[in-house]
This record gives structure tokens, C-alpha cells and sequence, in this order.
């Protein structure tokens, strides 16, 4: 039956309707390539999707110029910059860091760049350097007079920029291009310059341009510059990225010429972070091993650590550690006969050969002084010049005569009225053949001031008679 109706019909029917059985294997499908199967991600991270960047041009080309309004809020950013460094207030810090236009010239420098508009380079490059001699001088005037101008933990943070803050600038000014360019507002720009600091940098440079201290001017004005290069360059490439019109026509070779002067820019700005960085990680690296040292070796043995520090040079370039020493202060025994020499072979097994390692021992066992006690009394010495980083033993420390201080007490008010509190007298032993030092124990109210320490100094010493004493705090 079905032969006698494929013979009736049509070839082209016949064969429509023919079984469709193939012993062969079907053929594979058809491969996807590769640019298809990323096309979701190629979506996600398509940057001119919500985004236009020659709209953004045009807004940073209005903004660049530094005039009117723009001034004075820049000098109200480094005056809040330099009253935070100055108070080690981190929020006064930040709120000058959010309102610092110094952020729009160095996008305009990047941009022109990627678009080649000389124009829009030259005038960036001009309101830069203006604002750059203005906040310099505004936060030099201010540490110039401020009644404190002293290197707080703000300011010593700002002073050796490392490979790290190369990071910190590149991807802070990725973020801040393409926020800029975005058709809808955006939170990213204050993140941006809190993370990137233009600022306060800048202060610290005016802070060193004050005082004299050279070293922290140089430090601070690399970490602005370096954060100026990094941020120009990410928003260069971004702009590049993101298919800008150029302003002018640039031919291939220009183009070539432009990134290789950015490359050297680039790459002559960050050895210097890169290097600072190897010595911030060998400075680390010499720190643990003082302090496994000190904890491991110098500890026990009938002693207690009172205090420790490494001092002279601990970076990995230029003359390892010249002068470098170890110096401990040790509560209890004496160091042993020999005792010296097999510490300084321990410091070679602990990596700390080259430097130098000076123990002071201040034994107490008579003195029946507690730990905090000596402790404050050793501090004396050692800015007096008692104990001067010599090493070996000290005579112990005792109490020849603790002399009643309730008629001193209340007299030493009565000429020191922010006297708080005037312990017991200690005479203090600082050799068998020297004479006592009187050690007197105060505490002042909240309002002292050092002439009121003078003050007391000058009484004490009339009414005890000696020609010289040691106050300490407690």
C-alpha cells in the first residue's frame, strides 16, 4: 500500500513523506563564539550605556576655570584642611576634602588630553597652579601663626606616599570620570575625594613650608602630585575608552607621542612610591623581629621589659641601619658577666645584625617601688640624661628620704594655684659617688600651663634647697 501511493504521488511528495531514519549521528550544533557568550557581561560593563562623556567634556571645560565663588571656597578647604591636620581632627579633614575644587582642573588636564583640546589643557594647567599657590599659602600663613604647629598624627600620615596610594589614585579617578560622565546624578564624587585626598596633601606641604621641616614639604607635595598623575591618567583613558570626540584631528603619530610622554609622566611618578613602599615593608619586617626579640630573649630570666625602641636608619635602600640601635630599659636583675656578648649573638640569629643593641637594668628590689613608679621615674631619667642609651647596669633605684609633703603641698598651692596633686619627695640614687636627685611626683588641673611648671620647679627647689630636680606626672 504505501509503494502503490508513493507511486502516485509526486517525486517531491514521495519524499516529503518517506521515513526520516539516518543511521548517521547527528551533526553538532552550530559552536557559539566567544564575543556571543560575553555578551551579557559586555552589557554590564558597556560604560557608555547611561553615559556621556562629551557631555561631561563640556561641563568639566565650564567648570575648570578658577573664579569668583570657586576662590573662596578653596581657600575655606585649606583653611578647614590645616585647622583638622593641626587638631588631628580626621572630620574637619574630611569635610575639606568634599569641598576642595581641586578635582575639576586635574579631570579637565586627563580629558583634554583624550580629546586634544589645547584650550581646555592650557586652562587646566593654569587654574591647577593657581590653586595650588593659594591653598600652599593659605594653610603656610595659618601653621605660621596657629599656637600649636605641631607634626600630629594627620600630618605624619601625609608625608611618605607609597605604591599603595598609586592604587588609591588610579581607581579613585576611574571612579570619579565615570560618575562624571553619567546623564544621571550620582554619589560617587564625594567618595572620590575623600578617598583620593588632594587637600590636605597640599596643607602638609604649606605645614613644612612653616615650620622649616623640609622632609615633610617634599613628602606631602609628592603624595599631591602622585594623586594628580593617577587621577589625569585614569581619566584619560577612560575618556579615550568611552569613544570622546576629538576636538582637533590627531593623526597616529600624535596620538603615539601623547601616551608615551604620559608613560614616562607615569612611570617617573611612581618608582619613587615603589621604592618608599619596599622600605615601609622592610621597616615593618624589622619591627616584628625587635619585637619577637624582646619578648623572647630579653624577657624572664628574673627581668621585665619596661620600655623599647629602634632608632637610626631601618630601610632596605641606601646604607642599611647605619647607626641603627636596639636600645631596652629592663627592670630587675643585673645583666650576668658575658651575658652582653651572647645577646649580641642572638640579635644576628634574630636578623637585627646590623644593628647595635643597648640594655639598661634598673633594679627595684629595695626600693619597694611599684612598676608604674619606676616606670615613671626611668622616663625621667632618660630625658634627663640619666640613662643615655649606654647600656649596662644601673645602681638600683631606692628611696633615701620621702619627707612629709603636707606643709609643701599645701605652700606649693598657695604659689601654684593649678596644682592638683604633690606626691612623696623621692631622692632618686643615680650613682654611688653622685649626689641624690630629688624626684617630686605632680599632677596639675586641666588649664596648667608650662609656666606654672616652671613656677613650681623654682619653689621646690628654694624650699628643698637643692640646686637642681626632676618632676615627673602621674
Amino acid at each position: 500500500m504505501p509503494s502503490a501511493i508513493s507511486d502516485d504521488l509526486p517525486e517531491s511528495a514521495a519524499a516529503t513523506i518517506a521515513p526520516d531514519v539516518s543511521l548517521e549521528p547527528e551533526a553538532p550544533a552550530p559552536r557559539v563564539d566567544v564575543p556571543e557568550r560575553f555578551a551579557l557581561l559586555k552589557g554590564i560593563a558597556n560604560l557608555q550605556r547611561g553615559g556621556d562623556i562629551d557631555a561631561a567634556v563640556e561641563t568639566i571645560r565650564k567648570d575648570v576655570p578658577l573664579q569668583g565663588a570657586t576662590v573662596w571656597v578653596l581657600v575655606c578647604s585649606a583653611m578647614l584642611a590645616s585647622l583638622g591636620l593641626d587638631t588631628s581632627s580626621t572630620a574637619v579633614v574630611i569635610g575639606a576634602m568634599l569641598i576642595s575644587p581641586l578635582m575639576t582642573p586635574i579631570l579637565g588636564v586627563g580629558m583634554a588630553l583624550a580629546v586634544s583640546d589645547r584650550k581646555l589643557f592650557y586652562a587646566s594647567i593654569r587654574s591647577l597652579s593657581v590653586a595650588t599657590v593659594a591653598a600652599l599659602v593659605t594653610s603656610a600663613l595659618y601653621f605660621w601663626v596657629t599656637p600649636l604647629g605641631e607634626a600630629t598624627p594627620e600630618i605624619l600620615a601625609r608625608t611618605r606616599p607609597t605604591l599603595l596610594d598609586v592604587a588609591i589614585a588610579f581607581f579613585g579617578g576611574v571612579a570619579g570620570i565615570v560618575a562624571v560622565s553619567r546623564k544621571s546624578p550620582t554619589n560617587v564624587i564625594p567618595g572620590v575625594a575623600i578617598a583620593t585626598a588632594l587637600m590636605p596633601p597640599l596643607c602638609v606641604a604649606g605645614f613644612g613650608i612653616a615650620t622649616g621641616a623640609w622632609t615633610y614639604f617634599t613628602g606631602a607635595f609628592y603624595l599631591f602630585f602622585l594623586n594628580g598623575v593617577f587621577i589625569a591618567t585614569a581619566t584619560y583613558l577612560i575618556t579615550r575608552l568611552m569613544g570622546a570626540r576629538s576636538v582637533t584631528f590627531q593623526t597616529k603619530e600624535q596620538h603615539d607621542r601623547i601616551q608615551r610622554r604620559l608613560a614616562l609622566i607615569v612611570l617617573v611618578t611612581a618608582v619613587p612610591a615603589g621604592l618608599l613602599l619596599f622600605d615601609t615593608v622592610y621597616e615593618s619586617q624589622v619591627q616584628r623581629r625587635a619585637g619577637a626579640f624582646v619578648d623572647t630573649v630579653l624577657a624572664g630570666h628574673g627581668r621585665e621589659v619596661l620600655r623599647w625602641s629602634i632608632t637610626g636608619k631601618q630601610r632596605l635602600l641606601g646604607e642599611r641601619n647605619a647607626g641603627g640601635e636596639l636600645r631596652a630599659v629592663l627592670i630587675g636583675m643585673p645583666l650576668r658577666e658575658g651575658e652582653s656578648d651572647s645577646l649580641n649573638g642572638l640579635m644576628v640569629k634574630a636578623g637585627l645584625d646590623r644593628y647595635a643593641l643597648n640594655v639598661s637594668v634598673v633594679g627595684n628590689a629595695r626600693s619597694g617601688l611599684s612598676r608604674d613608679e619606676v616606670e615613671a621615674l626611668v622616663g625621667v631619667q632618660m630625658r634627663s640624661g640619666t640613662i643615655d642609651g649606654a647600656g649596662g647596669t644601673l645602681p638600683p633605684i631606692e628611696v633615701v628620704a620621702a619627707l612629709d609633703t603636707a606643709a609643701l603641698r599645701r605652700d606649693a598651692r598657695i604659689v601654684v594655684p593649678a596644682l592638683d596633686t604633690l606626691a612623696e619627695v623621692l631622692d632618686v640614687v643615680r650613682a654611688d659617688s653622685l649626689p641624690t636627685v630629688p624626684f617630686v611626683r605632680v599632677r596639675f588641673v586641666s588649664n596648667a600651663t608650662a609656666r606654672d611648671s616652671v613656677a613650681l620647679g623654682l619653689f621646690l627647689r628654694a624650699r628643698l634647697g637643692v640646686d637642681s630636680l626632676r618632676l615627673g606626672a602621674f
